[in-house]
């Protein structure tokens, strides 16, 4: 049984563990350091995604969920702008990983 502080693998806390890695290594390369980036840090808005990144952040979000992101219209990217709303609406909170503040 995994502990409560080491999410089970493939789980939506799992999946957001990797999401934050991925935006930690592309923040070093924006800040040059890591930083560490809460549910609501607005991703877009303080560049650690921005426009070059993008497609790899979606190829990533895909990958990890097992299903297509659509970013088609405003209101489909306004969901990939927070790790909360990403949670939420992409991954599931179903497994627990709203448990997560």
């Amino acid at each position: 049984m995994a502990s409560s502080t080491t999410p089970t693998p493939g789980s939506a806390a799992a999946v957001l563990d990797e999401i934050r890695a991925w935006l930690r290594r592309r923040s070093a390369s924006v800040y040059g350091s890591e930083v560490e980036i809460d549910l609501d840090v607005d991703l877009i808005e303080s560049r650690v995604v921005d426009s070059l990144s993008f497609m790899n952040f979606i190829m990533l979000l895909e990958e990890l969920s097992g299903r297509p992101i659509e970013t088609r219209d405003a209101q489909s990217i306004k969901v990939l702008r927070t790790l909360r709303s990403i949670r939420d609406n992409v991954l599931g909170a179903a497994d627990g990983a709203a448990d997560e503040p």
